[in-house]
């Protein structure tokens, strides 16, 4: 007893014993104000001094007094006492007892820690556990103390608690909609289990209490049972693996590595750290259901199944060889997705997947399964009770729908080309959302929802749960394509706006070091297109230098047809599909050949060959003598491998437009994810005339090598070359819901030459026109409903309704005929339903052809081109607004 201790009166205490005249002997008696007490006038004898416990204390220590004997049970006190002698000092020590006050609370802004005007969440099951004398909660040592539900404030107090260490255990029914939003101090998940494993290492020197979790057991490949392991499936914990189990073996090393890392593309992975943890889970409660138990038997089985030389690829070769062996699954494969199949048993002596042969299912259905059986349904705090004030323990709860995440967006025109939606760019309407939800595994395997953009080019998801999420975006308007970068499909505006993904200043890069074939400098920036063999030379291979510089302004220039450098288009092009390369780490045997056929069409029109980039600076295409203009022959005609520049472009473009993109978002509980991706009109080779058209029929004539026609089996067709006008599926087949005009490659080339001053055949001239840049590369929504609205316009004005007017010469038309100039009623899409207005329909036409860009709203809202140059357009200009 120390002078600081508080002395407690009023406490009760009996003496009880036989005297030396063998008289029993009792009495009573209460401590004084001094926490003071007797029994005197006592003969010599045996006794036993006990101590009633004093309400709100705990047992603290007990002390035998001078008259010897021997301290008893907790507040018992064994006296001899010798004839004429004193007992003094018996004196009884308590404590001061701990309590923990408890409150769920609905944490209605979600940070886990309770704040002012939150309120109490009633109802909860709280569970007290004293963690006993390991300290470790899910230990041997572990005891109930009481369960108990919180009251309508979301409060219950645990009083009268002897200091120690205890588990505070709040669950939630799964049926509740509540999600826990304050961290648990115990989680059975993979990330719990990688940062806490000093519980399970089997080293008790780094564990409080001096306990591990694991046990020794077998390893199958060496036979050697010295070490501590995870024998998964090992259910009677016998160390080996017997009685008909299936086990895998791990040691603590090879889960520690597999807890930690990625997958690299292999679903194993996935199966192998949800298996891992379940084990845990059951190793630190000592209890698993029924089925947590067949889950994780299953996966075990499906690692057998898809493991090379099962009982060492965990023991012998570590984490399960991923990286080298020939049995991965990749998230794409049947293994993984759908198919069940049987698996023999593995191993011998008792080891490896054991026991007899049987049935698995597939990869994914067994890491989700084992991810929600592994989720957690309960969140723990761990409190150390003292004596003094009480322990706080708040823990705080969400409804489901409160938290809800959602993913918004809009999908735009990207008029600057930037990637990021600006102020004044428009919404597009039309586009294919899916959402894609991330599986246990951490792959995406399941649609969400799928939804189409709004007029204004807006989407949204809605009462998602927090997580990660792929969103794909996939049919753009026609003639566009996703300038947002789907990995390996940058186009030469995403890469021009994204110099620092290859400008090799920064981490990260894409770009490796290359060798300056002029300098012969190294590690000066740059790309050498064409060195397939990434050894920085192009040692051996046919190459073309690019500096950082250069590649800026090549990315950067003006392609405008007519206006322009036709080898820029080349160079912009070939430049993106080499960064695409560089990106994805891939070439295909595609790629590679569009890449060469244009380093060596490059090469063929600049001066100074492969050195051209480096030696004369933007293949010097703004003076060089050897420009090529977009209406030549090395552009559009014959040249390089029987391939023009626009073909060896057109094949260049078609590897890096791209019609759909995939990104992946991670989203907050309560939070909105907003994701913009932007559309640009896919740069075709450039719209042509109708005199370029009409003097270049090797191009479209269907004789010729490198046309850019197709075969038409259309009977109409019969049998000869021809332009089927309005089949844009290019099956060369008038299928349903398509209207045509079939006209043979002489019936289209007489119509281009054609002098008539039918108003019909000038509609006629403009669609042939119209429908070659189509087929060259320049298609656009815009375009296709002017086409559409021509041939029925034609159809509604030829005899035989074919809508060939030039082979119609019994209805010849004047431009001046209330059929081709005048307003029809009063509906004003009248004009452009094609019952009437051919001249607004050749206005649409015309103006395509000469300029690409079709009829359309810019991203202001204003009209593409100069609308003041359009013949009769401001007449029409209220239809055209439905473009």
């Amino acid at each position: 007893m120390e002078s600081t201790d508080t002395l407690l009166s009023n406490v009760t205490l009996a003496l009880t014993g036989t005297d030396a005249n063998g008289h029993a002997v009792s009495a009573t008696t209460v401590t004084n104000a001094s926490g003071q007490y007797s029994f005197n006038n006592l003969l010599s004898g045996n006794y036993v001094i006990t101590e009633t416990q004093p309400t709100g204390y705990g047992e603290g220590i007990d002390t035998l007094g001078s008259q010897g004997g021997s301290l008893g049970a907790q507040d018992v006190i064994k006296a001899t006492l010798a004839a004429g002698q004193n007992g003094i000092g018996n004196n009884f020590g308590e404590v001061t007892k701990g309590c923990i006050d408890v409150l769920t609370f609905n944490d209605t802004n979600g940070t886990g820690t309770f704040q002012a005007g939150e309120t109490g969440h009633a109802g909860m099951s709280v569970t007290l556990i004293s963690l006993g004398s390991s300290g470790v909660f899910g230990s041997s040592t572990n005891t109930v103390v009481q369960t108990v539900t919180t009251g309508a404030d979301g409060t219950y107090d645990f009083n009268n608690l002897a200091a120690g260490k205890y588990a505070v255990e709040v669950c939630s029914p799964t049926t509740s909609g509540l999600s826990f939003t304050t961290p648990s101090a115990v989680s059975g998940t993979a990330g719990y289990w990688g940062q806490n494993q000093n519980c399970w290492d089997g080293n008790t020197s780094n564990n409080p209490g001096s306990t591990d979790i694991c046990y020794k057991a077998t390893n199958p490949s060496t036979g050697s049972s010295s070490g501590t392991g995870l024998l998964i499936g090992d259910w009677n914990e016998n160390g080996n693996s017997s009685g008909g189990e299936h086990t895998i073996y791990c040691s603590v090393s090879q889960a520690q590595a597999i807890l930690a890392s990625s997958d690299n593309g292999d679903a194993r992975y996935g199966v192998a750290k949800e298996a891992i943890t379940g084990w845990l889970n059951y190793l630190q409660t000592g209890t698993c259901d029924a089925t947590t138990k067949a889950d994780i038997n299953t996966a075990v089985q499906w690692l057998c199944q898809h493991s090379s030389n099962q009982t060492t690829d965990w023991s012998g070769n570590g984490s399960l060889t991923l990286n080298a062996d020939s049995h991965q699954v990749a998230y794409s494969s049947s293994d993984w997705h759908s198919t069940t199949g049987t698996y023999s048993g593995y191993g011998s002596g008792g080891f490896g997947c054991g026991g007899s042969s049987g049935s698995y299912t597939d990869g994914q259905t067994v890491a989700d399964n084992l991810h929600n059986d592994n989720s957690e349904n309960c969140n723990v705090q761990l409190v150390n009770v003292t004596a003094g004030p009480c322990a706080t323990v708040n823990v705080g709860v969400q409804s489901v729908i409160n938290s809800a995440a959602c993913i918004e967006g809009t999908v735009f025109l990207d008029a600057n080309g930037n990637g990021v939606l600006s102020a004044g760019e428009k919404g597009e309407g039309g586009v294919t959302v899916t959402l894609l939800e991330m599986s246990g595994s951490g792959h995406c395997d399941t649609t969400v929802a799928t939804t189409t953009t709004d007029a204004n080019g807006v989407y949204s998801f809605e009462n998602l749960a927090a997580g990660q999420y792929q969103v794909t975006y996939s049919n753009p308007p026609s003639g566009y394509a996703f300038d947002q970068n789907n990995t390996g499909n940058g186009t030469a505006g995403y890469w021009y706006n994204h110099s620092s993904l290859w400008n090799g200043t920064g981490s990260g890069n894409i770009c490796y070091s290359v060798t300056d074939p002029v300098s012969h400098s190294t590690g000066t920036g740059g790309i050498l297109i064409g060195d397939f063999s990434h050894n920085g030379t192009g040692s051996g291979e046919n190459v073309i230098y690019y500096s950082n510089a250069e590649i800026q302004s090549i990315l950067g220039a003006s392609t405008s047809t007519g206006t322009s450098d036709a080898r820029y288009i080349v160079a912009k092009d070939v430049i993106s599909e080499w960064m695409n390369t560089l990106q994805t780490g891939t070439c295909t045997s595609q790629q590679q050949t569009d890449i060469s056929n244009a380093i060596t069409w490059l090469q063929q029109h600049t001066p100074n060959e492969n050195y051209s980039g480096s030696g004369d600076g933007n293949l010097t295409l703004s003076a060089s003598s050897y420009a090529c203009s977009t209406s030549s022959t090395a552009w559009s005609g014959s040249s390089y491998n029987s391939n023009c520049g626009k073909t060896i472009d057109g094949s260049l473009n078609n590897d890096i437009t791209h019609t759909s993109v995939t990104q992946t978002l991670t989203v907050d509980a309560g939070q909105c994810t907003t994701n913009n991706v932007g559309v640009v009109q896919v740069t075709g080779p450039g719209c042509q005339s109708t005199n370029y058209w009409q003097s270049n029929t090797s191009i479209w004539d269907g004789v010729h090598s490198g046309n850019i026609c197709y075969s038409v089996s259309d009977a109409s067709a019969g049998g000869k070359p021809s332009l089927l006008i309005g089949d844009w599926n290019a099956d060369g087949k008038t299928g349903s819901g398509e209207s045509t005009i079939c006209l043979s490659a002489t019936e289209a080339q007489q119509i281009l030459g054609c002098t008539s001053t039918d108003a019909r055949v000038t509609v006629e001239k403009q669609l042939v026109t119209s429908w070659l840049n189509v087929l060259d590369g320049n298609s656009s929504s815009q375009t296709q409903s002017d086409i559409n609205n021509a041939i029925t316009w034609l159809k509604c004005n030829t005899g035989n309704g074919s809508g060939d007017a030039y082979a119609d010469t019994s209805h010849q038309m004047s431009t001046t005929s209330t059929c081709f100039s005048t307003t029809v009623g009063t509906n004003p899409d009248a004009a452009h339903s094609g019952a009437d207005y051919g001249q607004a329909i050749f206005n649409a036409l015309n103006y395509y052809n000469t300029t690409g860009a079709g009829i359309a709203h810019d991203a202001t809202g204003a009209l593409s081109g100069d609308v003041v140059s359009l013949v009769g357009l401001q007449q029409y200009q209220s239809n055209f607004m439905h473009h």
